[in-house]
């Protein structure tokens, strides 16, 4: 049961998190990803203890954290929606047509996941623009990832949904576990278009990532 230092120790986190976004001020692309991921974290170390209190007879007290509980992960997420709705320039078309299906809920560590961060970050290097991971967000609910071009005018917005499977699993000297997983990834064209020089279609694509576990460090490789 999460003891008083440990929710206050959750809610400073929500509270950096939210400075950090209002402040506007990020030193790179690098930083903004980080920040993204800091805010997955958290959602699911909240979503933790909501799980712990759920399924449990629960005293008067539980009940009232529990309801703590649920109300840092309503704000967690709304941070996550202003977020999009920063990265995405106010579009409401754009937010309003992500929207239209069932919200989905926090997200696992689980190679789900980890496929999908580790296929975002590739992406992006690859000049797709900066990724938005919808597992953060209410308001994006069709697709796992838009990726949002800020430097044209209006923004180019592109989504993609994903589907994994690990194809290699080692040991490596640190002590941690590498997968290598085949990440496919289905485009859908909006606005924009692609990328010039890109050789792709919307359609579907497949990469071979590699993640180690725990770690936010990838390497890539373009599948045969």
């Amino acid at each position: 049961m999460p003891d008083d230092a440990a929710r206050k120790r959750l809610l400073r986190r929500l509270e950096r998190l939210a400075r950090q976004l209002t402040s506007g001020r990020w030193e790179s692309g690098q930083g903004l990803w980080d920040w993204q991921l800091a805010l997955l974290d958290l959602q699911r170390d909240i979503q933790d203890g909501i799980t712990a209190l759920k399924y449990v007879r629960r005293t008067a007290e539980q009940h009232a954290l529990l309801d703590w509980f649920k109300d840092m992960r309503w704000h967690a997420r709304r941070l996550a929606d202003a977020f999009a709705w920063v990265v995405l320039g106010l579009e409401t078309r754009v937010l309003h047509s992500l929207a239209e299906n069932d919200r989905v809920p926090v997200s696992v560590d689980d190679h789900g996941s980890r496929a999908m961060t580790a296929i975002a970050a590739h992406l992006c290097g690859e000049g797709w623009g900066f990724p938005i991971l919808h597992d953060i967000t209410d308001c994006l609910r069709i697709g796992d990832i838009t990726f949002v071009d800020v430097t044209t005018e209006p923004r180019t917005v592109r989504t993609a949904e994903t589907k994994n499977r690990v194809i290699d699993e080692r040991s490596t000297s640190d002590g941690k576990t590498e997968y290598t997983y085949k990440v496919q990834v289905i485009f859908h064209a909006a606005r924009g278009g692609f990328p010039p020089g890109l050789e792709m279609t919307p359609t579907t694509d497949e990469v071979s990532v590699t993640v180690k576990q725990n770690l936010r460090t990838f390497y890539r490789d373009r599948a045969a």
